[in-house]
């Protein structure tokens, strides 16, 4: 987000897409719930009471944000949770009557590993998953899907916003491409999409995307970490994945975590209210940093689609430079960016999203930037950049 002082060292925060800031309206909104108001929802005297009415209130508000209905949204521990719930669940719902191995589902090899991980898992115990191919911008076409599609596939996910290389999926026309093969076929195929990187700036609403279940998680929406949702359908039918509780109507069991609950919800009808006008404010800034890169930057390549790109994404290649070397370097001058997803491993060496689109062993570099950010910050980083490849006589 903006610039800030850290170990009294002015910075610039350039890794919206791992984390963002959160909203002080946000921190506000969750402080009642720390010390005041801390009973336990599951309880039935008044500070328990008192503690549900603003888990319920909180559930009402995102409903109303989201176009849903209250008892279709399901508190969780953030995106990676909410992924596993809705893939591992649906799963294991559809085979309480079918064999695993009669069972398909549909992802792409470019998701995050939330959901590529628990598809792989699914897999080795028997599930037939087909991993499709995207283009050299990171986009699925619908006609590639539809040749995927099966009488027995019952589950799709595709994330709504690439987390690394920042391609928005076209998930109504997807979503649209399913329904008519459900139509044709008379058969039933759940979609899911992981929107965790999309609410600040585009239109999330499940009934728009034609989805049957959608993952937010909060701290990618200046909310608070720790929490995030599963929207799930009325009509939907999944299995829990933990046991110890009745919670989010047996799905999720566990206290439900008060402040952060009421933090998200709050994070949310910000991102709504103020969707267009940040999402325009961004956009000029992250053209500028693309623009500015090309003309001045040497070598440098931009990866994912320019067309169809969320508004906070510059992600890029320069010809011979390993992404980790130049992010080191930024970061010593002061300035976070980052290379791939928080959530890969050390052990993985380059960005297999990144490899999915073209033909390089060597990690991007990806800058996410936020509301705050200033063509200040864009030109200082791309002077840094220059600075980093002198050293390489470039």
């Amino acid at each position: 987000m903006r610039a800030f002082n850290l170990l009294k060292k002015k910075r610039i925060y350039m890794d919206n897409a791992a984390s963002t800031e959160t909203d002080p309206r946000v921190v506000a909104s969750m402080k009642p719930f720390w010390n005041i108001c801390y009973g336990n929802p599951g309880g039935i005297h008044k500070e328990a009471r008192a503690a549900r009415d603003a888990v319920n209130k909180a559930r009402e508000e995102i409903a109303c944000t989201l176009s849903v209905k209250p008892d279709e949204i399901i508190f969780v521990s953030g995106g990676t949770e909410s992924n596993n719930l809705a893939i591992s669940g649906a799963i294991s719902k559809a085979s309480e009557n079918r064999a695993l191995s009669d069972l398909h589902a549909i992802t792409t090899k470019i998701e995050h590993p939330s959901v590529l991980d628990v598809f792989r898992k699914l897999e080795s115990e028997g599930l037939n998953v087909t991993y499709l191919d995207v283009d050299e911008e990171g986009l699925l076409s619908k006609e590639t899907l539809e040749e995927a599609l099966r009488g027995n596939t019952i589950l799709i996910s595709v994330m709504y916003v690439n987390s690394e290389i920042g391609t928005v999926q076209k998930i109504s026309e997807l979503s649209r491409v399913t329904r008519e093969y459900e139509k044709e076929n008379n058969t039933r195929i759940l979609f899911h999409t992981d929107a965790s990187q999309a609410p600040l700036y585009l239109n999330c609403i499940p009934h728009y995307l034609g989805v049957d279940l959608l993952t937010i998680d909060g701290q990618k929406i200046n909310g608070p970490k720790g929490v995030g949702i599963l929207f799930k359908g009325s009509d939907v039918k999944i299995n829990k994945i933990l046991e110890g509780g009745s919670q989010e109507g047996g799905l999720r069991p566990g206290t439900e975590n008060v402040p952060l609950i009421v933090g998200l919800s709050t994070a949310m009808s910000i991102a709504k209210d103020e969707q267009k006008e940040s999402s325009k404010k961004v956009k000029e800034i992250r053209d500028h940093f693309i623009e500015s890169l090309e003309r001045e930057v040497w070598g440098v390549s931009i990866n994912g689609s320019k067309k169809n790109r969320i508004a906070n994404n510059v992600n890029i290649s320069i010809e011979g430079i390993d992404g980790e070397f130049l992010v080191v370097y930024l970061d010593k001058e002061g300035i976070a960016s980052s290379t791939k997803s928080a959530c890969l491993s050390d052990n993985e060496n380059s960005s297999y999203v990144v490899s999915s689109i073209r033909d390089t062993d060597l990690n991007p570099i990806r800058f996410t930037i936020g509301k705050d950010t200033t063509k200040k910050d864009v030109d200082y980083t791309i002077k840094t950049i220059q600075r980093f490849l002198k050293k390489f006589d470039r």
